[in-house]
């Protein structure tokens, strides 16, 4: 089965002087519009975030490394009810 392109796509405004990684993060559990509304808000509630793109089963972020940690983000969407690992 494949997926249409992202459904959601969400550029924040990063200082430029910051060391922003990126990192796509595997999501088990999601299944329809709703998950997709919630993981986007989960992820965008962490502070230096930007979402690239939130599909079915991932997503695609950078997160500036001052600010946030790789386990920020699994546990924003784990909050948010869903299983996530992220990967680099």
């Amino acid at each position: 089965m494949t997926y249409p392109l992202p459904l959601y796509t969400f550029r924040a405004n990063l200082n430029p002087e910051t060391l922003v990684r990126q990192a796509t993060l595997h999501i088990e559990g999601m299944n329809c519009g709703h998950c997709l509304n919630a993981v986007n808000r989960a992820l965008s509630s962490v502070p230096g975030v930007s979402i690239d793109a939130v599909r079915i089963g991932r997503a695609d972020v950078s997160y500036d490394e001052t600010t946030a940690t790789a386990s920020d983000l699994e546990k924003a969407v784990v909050e948010a009810g869903y299983r996530a690992t992220v990967q680099p």
